[in-house]
């Protein structure tokens, strides 16, 4: 069977990338960003704010 020649290591590690991507999934979803609406420069002041970045953060590591 596949599941006696697996390694139990490769279920923990399945459980835990599977976690991680619902958690981002969830966070990309219900959690309310910056509006990226506006002009150039709006967009550009963008950049310091931590509610925009975190969004980007969180949608680049997501599996």
């Amino acid at each position: 069977m596949i599941g006696e020649q697996a390694r139990p290591g490769i279920f923990r590690v399945a459980a835990i990338a599977s976690f991680a991507s619902a958690v981002t999934t969830a966070v990309l979803i219900y959690v309310p960003g910056a509006d990226a609406s506006g002009g150039l420069v709006d967009q550009a002041e963008l950049y310091d704010d931590w509610r925009y970045l975190y969004k980007r953060w969180v949608l680049f590591f997501h599996p």
